[in-house]
């Protein structure tokens, strides 16, 4: 299964992403964009676990993401 936006974002709430947080690196590539890290994390399958780097504010955070699979609420 590919891992979806909503499930990454679900598990990163779980490890530490906050309201605010900018995604600035996914598994080490740059995001620029919405569309980039989307399309970076549709490499990716539900399983992996995967840095990412957020800035908050002003300052870099690395969080190790475990890609699940998005239940809903």
């Amino acid at each position: 299964n590919k891992a979806t936006s909503y499930g990454l974002i679900a598990a990163a709430e779980k490890a530490g992403l906050k309201s605010g947080d900018r995604i600035v690196e996914f598994a080490g590539k740059n995001i620029m964009s919405f569309s980039e890290f989307k399309k970076e994390l549709n490499k990716h399958e539900v399983g992996e676990t995967v840095e990412i780097v957020v800035v908050r504010e002003g300052r870099e955070k690395t969080l190790k993401i475990y890609l699940s699979e998005y239940k809903g609420e």
